[in-house]
C-alpha cells in the first residue's frame, strides 16, 4: 500500500511534462494548471479527514484513495492522446490526502501508547522500502517496454489490490466502522464482554 503512495509522489513530478504534451500549452500555463491541481490536493486533506472522522470508516476512506489513484494511473496510460489525460494526472495526487488522513489512524485501532508509535514507525519503514523497490520496478518496466505505460498500469493494479485489502480489513471487528454515536471506548467495552 505504501509503495503506491510513495510512487504517486515521484510520478507526480512527471505530470507537468505530460500535461504540457497532452494540452499543447506553454510551460507557464502548464505550471498554473499543475499548481491548481496541487492547491486542490491541499484542500483534500481536511476534507478527507472530516469524512474519515464523520463516518468512522478509516479503511473505507483509505481504500477510496487507492481507487481514485488507480483510476488516475489507468487513465494516465489509457487516455494517452487525450486532454482527459490531464484529469487523470489531476486525480493521482489525491491519493495522498485521502489515503493518509485515514490510514495512519488504523494502527491505533489495535495498538495503544508506545506500541502504536512503533506500529506507525514500522509502516513508514516498510513504505520507505516500497519506494525503493517500487522505483526499481518502475524503472525496469520502463526499460523493458520503452514507455511508462506498463508502470502506470502496474501502479493502477497495485492501487486496486490495496483498496481490496483495505476493504477486507473492514471485516475485522477492530477496523469495522462503529455505529454513529458509539465512541471507541464504548465499542471496546462492548466487544470485550
Amino acid at each position: 500500500m505504501q509503495c503506491g503512495y510513495r510512487l504517486s509522489s515521484a510520478l507526480g513530478f512527471q505530470a507537468a511534462s505530460r500535461a504540457s504534451d497532452a494540452l499543447g500549452t506553454s510551460y507557464a500555463n502548464t505550471g498554473l494548471i499543475i499548481g491548481a491541481i496541487y492547491l486542490l490536493t491541499a484542500f483534500m486533506y481536511p476534507l478527507a479527514s472530516w469524512v474519515s472522522d464523520r463516518f468512522d470508516d478509516r479503511c473505507g476512506v483509505a481504500a477510496l484513495g487507492f481507487v481514485v489513484a488507480g483510476a488516475g494511473y489507468g487513465g494516465a496510460e489509457l487516455l494517452s492522446h487525450s486532454p482527459l489525460r490531464v484529469v487523470a494526472f489531476a486525480v493521482i495526487p489525491m491519493l495522498s490526502p485521502i489515503f493518509l488522513a485515514s490510514f495512519f489512524c488504523l494502527p491505533t485501532r489495535l495498538l495503544k501508547g508506545s506500541p502504536a508509535a512503533g506500529g506507525i514507525g514500522l509502516i513508514n519503514g516498510i513504505g520507505a522500502l516500497g519506494a525503493f523497490f517500487g522505483s526499481s520496478i518502475v524503472g525496469f518496466l520502463k526499460q523493458t517496454t520503452g514507455t511508462y505505460g506498463g508502470a502506470f498500469l502496474c501502479l493502477s493494479a497495485l492501487a486496486l489490490v490495496g483498496a481490496l485489502a483495505l476493504f477486507g480489513l473492514r471485516g475485522l471487528a477492530a477496523f469495522a466502522p462503529r455505529p454513529r454515536g458509539i465512541s471507541a471506548e464504548a465499542s471496546a467495552v462492548g466487544t470485550a464482554s
